[in-house]
């Protein structure tokens, strides 16, 4: 995606724990462009995606890169922009009376951590379920920050050799959506088209257009015959981008089509 945006959400539904995910965003500033000034009463963590961040820290400055991960505690003054072109990264705070202890507990340093590629399908897990006012999405929300804060904090475990797990991830979390192909995962995963591709298969022994196309139809199979879900419905919630393109996938996997396959089951 080209262009500066600013996506990010609140949590609606505060959890008598005694921390909790308070808020999560995916921001692309551009040009320079600096961020409001403002003192946090809570933790929180930049991870650099693309392009260069500047932090500023006890009057000095620090530019964050790709695969670092910047960590601003409770009672910091945030002073952060972007330096040079593009600075593109996702950030995630946490709030509660043990937030801090969390933070500290998995020994992120104040400052620039060594952290690896930006793991984005979980900071966009985080950010379409934040805003649900359930008790259980907002637990499973805790697990996936807790994921988030322990892949900042262990540089090992995420490097490029977890990339591909990274895409078989971000795949089956999001093949619903009709416009996630090649191109679109790379960018995501902030890696070469090339390259990812022949790691994927080098891996997998199957190519990321199969493995995307195969999650879809394994869906879409099964709302066929074990659901009552209209088949003119079952197309969009399987990520096909029209009825007819739907319509010959399923003809071409089992020779019927989906409605005459429902009747046969």
């Amino acid at each position: 995606m080209d262009g500066g945006y600013k996506d990010f959400a609140y949590a609606v539904y505060k959890m008598n724990t005694r921390f909790y995910v308070r808020s999560v965003g995916i921001f692309r500033l551009e040009d320079g462009e600096v961020l409001p000034t403002k003192r946090a009463d809570f933790p929180e963590i930049f991870w650099c995606i693309d392009g260069i961040g500047s932090f500023m820290l006890e009057g000095k400055r620090s530019l964050l890169r790709p695969g670092q991960v910047w960590y601003y505690p409770a009672g910091s003054t945030h002073q952060i922009a972007c330096h040079g072109k593009v600075f593109h990264y996702c950030w995630i705070t946490l709030d509660g009376p043990d937030a801090k202890i969390l933070f500290d507990g998995l020994n992120l340093k104040t400052g620039i951590n060594q952290s690896g590629v930006c793991p984005q399908h979980l900071f966009r897990k985080v950010r379409m379920n934040i805003e649900i006012p359930q008790l259980e999405i907002q637990l499973d929300n805790l697990k996936t920050a807790f994921e988030i804060l322990t892949l900042a904090s262990t540089p090992e475990r995420s490097g490029n050799p977890d990339l591909v797990e990274q895409a078989i991830r971000l795949i089956e979390e999001n093949f619903q959506d009709p416009a996630l192909n090649v191109e679109k995962i790379s960018t995501l995963l902030n890696v070469n088209r090339s390259i990812l591709s022949r790691m994927f298969s080098s891996s997998q022994k199957i190519t990321l257009v199969q493995y995307l196309s195969s999650c879809r139809l394994k869906k879409a199979l099964y709302l066929i015959k074990q659901t009552d879900t209209p088949i003119n419905q079952i197309a969009e919630l399987c990520g096909y981008s029209s009825h007819n393109y739907f319509t010959k996938v399923i003809r071409r996997h089992t020779g019927t089509p989906p409605g005459v396959l429902r009747r046969l089951e």
